[in-house]
């Protein structure tokens, strides 16, 4: 007898906790063989996704970034081949970028948030990209290190303000821990006045 869908969600919000990543992306291919054989009658879902690609955020292995990349590519595929079960939703992409930012990678989660637009623009995505998703691309600018990090920073305070978000304490906790680091607080603060002039 094998595991069935209740006993794969608590394993894997286990593995989600503790930020086993690997096993979590693991566990989700072997549901997969298991349904395909006929063994068990659901196979994995869009919140056993997301709870897979919430471990590999957490997780702290070198590997993890490239697994949770992989882990959504097929989301997708599997979506547009047909199965609608494993649809990737606003958290499926907030939490791969929510990786890419726990990585310092600035220009990928700058390119998965105007995918999130675009897709949301198509109707695939149902809903936008939200100041969390927001949030996380401008933690990934701050960590990466990059000379233009604080244009980039910048320029997604503009998104943020013209999408109509009201920026938080997170996002401005992170916009001027990078002006801080690069020793330009006074241009930092400049810029956020333009979008709160009471700052």
């Amino acid at each position: 007898a094998h595991p069935d869908y209740v006993n794969y969600a608590c394993v894997l919000s286990c593995f989600a906790k503790d930020g086993e990543g690997e096993d979590a992306k693991q566990l989700i291919q072997s549901m997969h063989r298991h349904h395909s054989a006929g063994e068990i009658l659901k196979g994995p879902d869009t919140l056993l996704y997301n709870t897979a690609l919430n471990a590999l955020a957490k997780s702290e292995k070198k590997e993890s970034l490239a697994n949770a990349e992989n882990l959504l590519e097929q989301m997708k595929k599997k979506y547009r081949e047909g199965n609608k079960e494993v649809r990737p939703d606003l958290i499926s992409y907030t939490t791969l970028l929510k990786s890419y930012a726990n990585a310092g990678k600035a220009e990928e989660a700058e390119s998965m948030l105007k995918e999130m637009i675009r897709l949301h623009g198509s109707g695939e995505l149902l809903q936008p990209p939200n100041l969390i998703s927001f949030n996380s691309v401008m933690n990934a600018i701050t960590k990466s290190g990059l000379a233009d990090a604080p244009k980039r920073a910048e320029a997604l305070l503009q998104q943020i303000q013209e999408r109509g978000l009201t920026p938080d304490s997170f996002t401005k906790s992170s916009f001027f821990s990078l002006f801080k680091r690069q020793g330009n607080m006074e241009d930092g603060k400049k810029i956020w006045r333009r979008i709160d002039p009471k700052a």
